[in-house]
C-alpha cells in the first residue's frame, strides 16, 4: 500500500512593512519604559548615563526610521553594478545608463558614466550609490597609473575620461563623502569631562558619535582613502602630487580614524617632504602640521619619521639641494613648535647622540669614527637643531623654554666638531660650524666662540700667504664642500675661496657682537692677529681684504668708546648696561652701515635662494590658514561650476625629477644618528 504523500508545509508569510514598523515602534516604547524603570531603581547610574552618553537616553525612533527609508530609496540603484545585463535601473536621481563592456567582459567607464557622476555629485545631497560608483571609478584610475591592486570593477581606456574623473574626485568626492556620512554637530560629538583641578576638558569621541551614518559607509570611506595613498605613491609630476595632497588634506580628520591608514599617510607625506620638488614639500608640510593638530597623539611618530627622512636625504649636498634642505630645516622646526614639550625630549636625545659620536671620535680618532662625524649628515643635523633652537627662542608660545636650554650642549658639540681635525683640508667643514655658531648667537642672543675658530685660520699664513704654481679656472663652492682634495689644495682658486669666506664670516661674527659693551676689548686681540697675517701674507689681494676689515673694526671700536664716554655705565646696575647696549644698536654705527652695503653686494653676486625658500613655508601656511578659516563661512554653499573647473594639470607626460637620493648601498650613517622605536 503506497504511503500517502506528506502535505507541503506552508511557506512563511513575508513580513510586511507595517509589521516591521510596528515591531520597531514597540521596541522603542519598551526602550523608553526600561529607561524610566532604571531612573527609579538606580538614579545615580541613570545620571552617569546622562552625562556620558546623552544620545542613548534621547532615543527618537521616528527620525531614524525616516532616514533609513530615505537611504533605502537612494540606494535602489546600487544593485545595477552586479547586473549581468549591464544596464542600470532608473531612479529619481541617476538617469538610466548602459555601461559598455570590452572584449574581456570588463565594464568600461566612458564619457557617459563620467557625465552622470558629475551631475550626481554636483547635487546638494549626492546619492550614496553615485558616491560608491565614483569611488569605484577612482580605483580604476589608481590601477591605470600602475598601482598593484586587485582588478577594479571598471576599466578606463580614454585619457580624457581618466583626467576628468580624477579632477572630479579631487574637487567633489570629498564633500560628497561627508554629505552621506552626515556629520553630527560639534556639541553632540564632544564630551566634556571635569579634571581634578576643576577645569573642563573636551574629549573627542569615536566616529560613531561624530557621523550619523559611519557604520554604514565606513567601508566606502576607507576604500577611497586607501586609493588616494596608492595614487600618491605612483604619480611623479610635481603639480599632480600637490593636487593629490591637497585632496588628502581636506580629509585628514577621516584618516586619523584608521590607525593603519594614518601611519601610511605619514610615511607618504614624509617621502614627498624629503624627496620631491619645493612645491610638493611645502604642501606635504602643511598636511603634516594639520595631521598633528587633528591627532596630537601622532606627533611623536611624525617627528621621528621627519627626522629620519631628513637625515636619509642629507647625504648629498649641491647648489640645487641646499635650498631644499633649508626648507626642510625650517619646516621641521615649525613642526616642533606645535608641541615643544614633547619635541624637547627628542631634541635632547638626538643632540646627545651627536655628542656621543663626537666623543668616540675624539678619544679613538680612528678613521671610521672620524668619518661618522665628518660627513654631511652630521653637519646637516647640527644645522637642523640650530634652526629648531633659534625658532624656539623667537616663538611666543609657552613650553619652548626647555628647548632653549639645549643651546649650550649644541654649541659644545659644534665647537668640538670644528676642532676635531683642525687642518687646511677641513677648512670648509670648519666654516660650516662657524656659520652654525653665528646663527646661534644672532638667533638666541648669546655669545658663541665663533671668532676664535676663524682667527685660527689667520695663524696659518704659510698655507694661505703665498700663491701656488697651479691655477684653477673657477674657485670652488665651499658651501657644498666638507673637505678639500689634494689637487684642490694645490690650486689658487681654493685659497681665494678660503680667504673670501674667512673675511665674510669674520664680518658676520664681529657684526653679531657689535652691540657688546666690551666691543673694544673684544676686538683688540683679533685685530692684532689680523695685522700679523697682513705682514706675513705675500698675496696683495688677501692683504687688502683683511686690511679693509681692520679699518672698519677699529673705526667701530672708536665709536663704541665715544658712546660709552657720553653715558654713565655701572656694572652693578644692569639697567645702565642695557641702556648703553641699546644705544649701540644704532643703524648709524660705522660697522652697521658697512655691513648693509656689503650684504647688498653679496646678494647681487650669488643671490639668496636659501632665505627665499625658507620664507615659502610661512606664506603657504598663512594661505592655508586663510582657506581653513573661510570654510565655516561658506558652509552649506556649493561652488559654481563643474569638476572641469578644478585646477589639476594633465597627467599625460610625467616629468622626470632632476635630483634623486643616492642609492641604498652608498656609505651612510643614518642608523647611528637616529634611534629605534625601542630606544
Amino acid at each position: 500500500m503506497p504511503k500517502p504523500k506528506p502535505k507541503p508545509k506552508p511557506k512563511p508569510k513575508p513580513m510586511e512593512i507595517d509589521d516591521v514598523d510596528g515591531d520597531q515602534q514597540s521596541s522603542a516604547v519598551e526602550h523608553k519604559n526600561a529607561l524610566a524603570r532604571l531612573e527609579k531603581a538606580d538614579p545615580e547610574f541613570f545620571k552617569f548615563l546622562k552625562e556620558q552618553d546623552a544620545d542613548l537616553l534621547d532615543f527618537d525612533e521616528s527620525d531614524d526610521d525616516a532616514e533609513e527609508r530615505e537611504e533605502d530609496e537612494d540606494e535602489e540603484v546600487e544593485e545595477d553594478d552586479d547586473d549581468d545585463s549591464g544596464a542600470e535601473e532608473p531612479t529619481k536621481k541617476v538617469r538610466q545608463l548602459k555601461i559598455k563592456t570590452d572584449r574581456e567582459g570588463r565594464k568600461v567607464l566612458d564619457e557617459n558614466v563620467l557625465t552622470s557622476l558629475e551631475t550626481a555629485l554636483d547635487e546638494e545631497r549626492p546619492s550614496p550609490s553615485a558616491v560608491r560608483r565614483a569611488v569605484v571609478g577612482f580605483t580604476a584610475c589608481v590601477a591605470r597609473v600602475g598601482a598593484e591592486i586587485d582588478p577594479p570593477a571598471f576599466v578606463i581606456k580614454d585619457e580624457q575620461v581618466f583626467d576628468g574623473l580624477v579632477r572630479l574626485c579631487f574637487s567633489r568626492l570629498g564633500e560628497a563623502l561627508y554629505a552621506i556620512l552626515e556629520p553630527i554637530k560639534q556639541e553632540r560629538s564632544v564630551d566634556v569631562t571635569k579634571m581634578d583641578d576643576g577645569e573642563e576638558e573636551a574629549v573627542k569621541s569615536g566616529p560613531l558619535s561624530r557621523f550619523r551614518r559611519w557604520k554604514k559607509y565606513s567601508a566606502v570611506v576607507k576604500q577611497y582613502l586607501s586609493d588616494l595613498l596608492s595614487f600618491l605613491g605612483e604619480v611623479q609630476e610635481a603639480e599632480v602630487i600637490s593636487a593629490t595632497i591637497r585632496a588628502i588634506n581636506k580629509m585628514v580628520d577621516l584618516y586619523v580614524i584608521f590607525a593603519k591608514l594614518s601611519r601610511q599617510l605619514v610615511k607618504q607625506l614624509v617621502r614627498v617632504w624629503s624627496r620631491k620638488q619645493e612645491e610638493c614639500r611645502v604642501v606635504a608640510f602643511i598636511a603634516l602640521s594639520k595631521l598633528i593638530r587633528v591627532q596630537p597623539d601622532m606627533f611623536s611618530f611624525i617627528i621621528k619619521s621627519c627626522y629620519l627622512g631628513f637625515v636619509s636625504n642629507a647625504r648629498l649636498v649641491t647648489e640645487e639641494t641646499w635650498p631644499l634642505l633649508a626648507l626642510m630645516q625650517q619646516s621641521f622646526a615649525d613642526l616642533c613648535m606645535i608641541d615643544p614639550v614633547v619635541a624637547y625630549q627628542y631634541a635632547f636625545v638626538y643632540i646627545r647622540q651627536t655628542g656621543i659620536h663626537l666623543r668616540n671620535a675624539m678619544i679613538a680618532k680612528k678613521k671610521e669614527l672620524v668619518q661618522a662625524v665628518y660627513n654631511w649628515q652630521f653637519v646637516q643635523c647640527l644645522y637642523l637643531w640650530t634652526r629648531v633652537i633659534t625658532t624656539a627662542v623667537k616663538s611666543v608660545d609657552g613650553g619652548c623654554e626647555s628647548i632653549q636650554e639645549l643651546a649650550y650642549p649644541l654649541v659644545q658639540v659644534i665647537v668640538g666638531c670644528a676642532n676635531l681635525l683642525p687642518t687646511v683640508k677641513y677648512y670648509p667643514l670648519r666654516f660650516h660650524c662657524v656659520r652654525a655658531l653665528i646663527r646661534m648667537q644672532v638667533g638666541c642672543g648669546i655669545y658663541t666662540p665663533a671668532i676664535p675658530l676663524l682667527t685660527h685660520v689667520l695663524t696659518t699664513p704659510e698655507q694661505l700667504g703665498k700663491r701656488n704654481v697651479r691655477h684653477s679656472a673657477k674657485p670652488p663652492q665651499l658651501d657644498c664642500l666638507l673637505k678639500a682634495s689634494k689637487a684642490m689644495l694645490e690650486e689658487n682658486g681654493f685659497k681665494d675661496a678660503v680667504v673670501d669666506t674667512l673675511c665674510e664670516l669674520l664680518l658676520q661674527a664681529i657684526h653679531a657682537s657689535r652691540t657688546s659693551l666690551a666691543f673694544s676689548e673684544l676686538i683688540t686681540p683679533i685685530i692684532v692677529k689680523m695685522k700679523i697675517f697682513t705682514k706675513q701674507c705675500k698675496v696683495g689681494n688677501y692683504s687688502r681684504q683683511v686690511k679693509a676689515l681692520i679699518e672698519k673694526f677699529e673705526e667701530h671700536a672708536k665709536w663704541v668708546d665715544s658712546v660709552r664716554s657720553r653715558m654713565t655705565v655701572s656694572l652693578a646696575n644692569p639697567d645702565s648696561v642695557h641702556e648703553v647696549e641699546y644705544a649701540l644698536r644704532s643703524e648709524d654705527s660705522p660697522l652697521a652701515k658697512y655691513y648693509v652695503s656689503w650684504s647688498k653686494m653679496a646678494a647681487l653676486k650669488k643671490g639668496q635662494p636659501i632665505q627665499q625658500n625658507a620664507k615659502a613655508v610661512k606664506s603657504e601656511v598663512k594661505q592655508e590658514n586663510v582657506e581653513e578659516n573661510a570654510k565655516p563661512a561658506a558652509a552649506g554653499k556649493r561652488k559654481a561650476g563643474t569638476a572641469k573647473d578644478a585646477k589639476l594639470p594633465s597627467m599625460k607626460k610625467p616629468k622626470v625629477e632632476k635630483w634623486s637620493p643616492p642609492p641604498e648601498d652608498a656609505i651612510d650613517t643614518v642608523q647611528d644618528l637616529v634611534l629605534s622605536d625601542s630606544d
